[in-house]
């Protein structure tokens, strides 16, 4: 299904590689942090803000429950907290301006809860892997267009073991994918994740200073009806990027219960959609079908180890 391709912009962005700097706590991961308190100026002089986490590993649980019933409602909580794939989710979808050459800024801010061990989650690297699943590998496969994640430098060796607690990982990653069969994206993304007592974070953005990079210059190009590949695609034109982190913390209220939450914006240039919205439209779906897929996964990892 062509919302399922969306999935692959996303997954990209979370494959940090060893680069150790020490840190304490998710909220000082610095990316996260510039992200969530000043921003970053983008391509055309937009503002780029994401929302702070709701819940974070050092809060009290009565705070974290707060936060929480403030979110998703007192009375509707057990339908998020309940141990189900198909437990509720909130997702939230806003435009935040327009840019000087009528592109939109859009923000994506997403929180459901799994029901297991954060450990569990960190170990078999379930956070990365969130917007991947089998039936996306095969569309991308399908989709007729060059598509690619990988690193900038694929030659170097990967980690043979998870960091330890604190230690910032970071990495770059080239990528391509078309979006909606509308238009073919690719670009560089700057990755960084560290784990800490009760918490997860990662972190993916456009590295904004390598937009106009010569080999890998952040670009769309359009699809014309009817193309098939990569020979009948339209010219390159600037895109903004993506910036995005996932967070997720152990709650203190709810015994074997994780929060995990996802905040996300991009620019999306008018000529993608002509102004219309048609990701929001296929989100939710792709979303849901995510979510449940992750909740199954963490529930076979933790089988495993019984």
């Amino acid at each position: 299904m062509n919302h399922r391709r969306l999935a692959a912009l996303l997954v990209l962005l979370l494959a940090p590689t060893a680069a150790p700097a020490q840190h304490t706590t998710t909220t000082d991961h610095p990316v996260v942090k510039q992200l969530t308190t000043e921003g970053v100026e983008a391509i055309g002089g937009a503002r780029i803000k994401l929302l702070p986490p709701l819940v974070t590993p050092g809060m009290p649980a009565d705070q974290q429950r707060q936060a929480f019933a403030d979110l998703v409602g007192e009375r509707r909580m057990d339908k998020y907290l309940q141990d189900s794939v198909v437990a509720s989710y909130e997702l939230d979808i806003q435009d935040l301006g327009k840019t000087a050459d009528r592109g939109t800024i859009r923000r994506l801010d997403l929180y459901f809860v799994v029901r297991g061990n954060l450990n569990i989650i960190h170990q078999k690297n379930l956070l990365s892997g969130f917007m991947n699943n089998e039936e996306t590998s095969q569309a991308v496969a399908e989709s007729g267009f060059e598509t690619y994640v990988k690193p900038v430098d694929e030659a170097a060796e990967k980690p043979s073991e998870l960091p330890p607690a604190g230690v910032l990982s970071t990495g770059m990653s080239k990528y391509r994918f078309p979006v909606l069969e509308k238009v073919v994206v690719s670009g560089l993304v700057r990755s960084a994740g560290m784990h800490v007592d009760g918490g997860l974070v990662q972190s993916a953005i456009s590295p904004l200073d390598l937009l106009d990079d010569p080999q890998n210059p952040t670009v769309w190009r359009p699809i014309p009806r009817g193309a098939e590949d990569d020979t009948q695609l339209g010219p390159p034109a600037p895109f903004g990027g993506f910036f995005c982190y996932l967070h997720a913390s152990q709650l203190g209220f709810e015994k074997d219960a994780v929060l995990v939450e996802c905040h996300a914006a991009y620019i999306e240039p008018y000529g993608w959609f002509r102004g219309r919205n048609l990701l929001a439209s296929k989100l939710p779906l792709l979303m849901q079908h995510n979510i449940r897929d992750f909740r199954r996964k963490l529930k076979e990892a933790q089988a495993e180890q019984e």
